[in-house]
């Protein structure tokens, strides 16, 4: 069942991988041609009169706004991380030291975080090695509880 398990998390990956790579970005003027790169603004500087960063009333209220907005994150580096939650799944999934584990695994720019149960110390920190030796991940946040006897 371990194994249906990190094989559905692969294909999903994948399936998230290719939809991703599929949407245009904006900017682009038909299909199949590429987009122009779209960067963030900062936020005026003083002294600085930019109309793009202040608002109609002339102060710097809306780059300011603007600034403290979350910068979307580019398709590609979602792609990179459900690849390397999959492949960390399965990592994990496959290790015999870990049965009994219930490992969830989210992956933010390359930052793996481990949530759930180990049956023992020992697993959790095993989970944090396996993790840790899949390429593309930066580093591991083992956040796992030991739900039996030390």
């Amino acid at each position: 069942m371990r194994q249906a398990i990190a094989y559905s998390t692969i294909l999903i990956a994948a399936g998230a991988a290719f939809a991703l790579s599929a949407c245009s970005r904006p900017g682009a003027d038909s299909p199949g041609q590429p987009a122009q790169p779209t960067y963030q603004q900062s936020p005026a500087q003083p002294g600085r009169s930019d109309s793009a960063t202040q608002s109609p009333s002339g102060n710097d209220s809306a780059g300011a706004a603007r600034a403290n907005q979350p910068v979307p994150r580019a398709a590609a580096d979602v792609a990179r991380d459900a690849t390397i939650t999959a492949q960390v799944s399965s990592a994990l999934s496959k290790d015999q030291q870990l049965t009994g584990a219930s490992i969830v695994v989210d992956t933010q720019n390359g930052h793996v975080q481990l949530t759930g149960s180990a049956p023992t110390a020992n697993a959790r920190d095993r989970a944090t090695v396996v993790a840790s030796a899949v390429g593309g991940v930066e580093s591991v946040d083992n956040e796992l509880t030991v739900s039996g006897a030390a």
